[in-house]
């Protein structure tokens, strides 16, 4: 029998966000305060980020260097 794997979660929460991005949360707070990082704010508490504005955002930060 074959278990079938739960898709990846679209959203999450900040330890969530900050463990996938491999940052701290306060990092995550500082980008999402001036503005830089989208997120969803359900209560003063609850902030959800959408995982394709975490890579957007990610990718926006990659500096290339060349050889």
């Amino acid at each position: 029998m074959r278990i079938a794997t739960p898709p990846a979660c679209e959203f999450f929460g900040k330890r969530d966000a900050a463990s996938y991005c491999a940052l701290s949360e306060r990092t995550l707070d500082t980008a999402r305060a001036t503005g830089h990082l989208p997120f969803y704010r359900f209560s003063v508490r609850k902030v959800l980020f959408r995982r394709s504005d975490l890579d957007t955002w990610l990718a926006k930060m990659r500096i290339e260097v060349s050889p």
